[in-house]
């Protein structure tokens, strides 16, 4: 039976940067869904994970970005030397999504001998922005 990848502290921000000494800027961090005044639109986000291997190895994670259910991008992420009990970090400072209509952002993993894992969920929708 496959295993389960660990993940913690999945955030979608404007802009992830990483920082000094193993530290990340995380820029206006989305707490909820992502509200827009309207459609067709245009956004910049950027994510940040940690992944806690279950083993001292190297790992090939698949991310998939979906919007519903059609992915949108797809890449492979190379993560070298881990240890035991601490997390490997994988930022991705921006990336770009056009909307021409509401939608549910997905961010899905897979790697050899794990169930794929959805780690983020978020809706997009059409609503009133100008409140705090």
């Amino acid at each position: 039976m496959p295993k389960t990848l660990k993940f913690t502290n999945v955030i979608l921000a404007d802009t992830v940067v990483k920082g000094d000494r193993r530290k990340y800027v995380i820029v206006n961090t989305f707490a909820g869904d992502v509200i827009v005044k309207e459609f067709p639109v245009s956004l910049r986000f950027g994510l940040y994970a940690e992944f806690w291997p279950d083993r001292e190895d190297d790992y090939d994670l698949t991310l998939e970005i979906k919007l519903d259910r059609k992915v949108y991008a797809k890449a492979v992420v190379h993560i070298t030397e881990t240890k035991l009990g601490n997390p490997a970090v994988i930022a991705l400072p921006q990336f770009e999504l056009g909307l021409e209509k509401e939608a549910t952002l997905k961010l899905d993993v897979a790697a050899d001998g794990y169930r794929k894992k959805q780690i983020l969920s978020k809706k997009i929708f059409a609503g009133d922005v100008t409140g705090s």
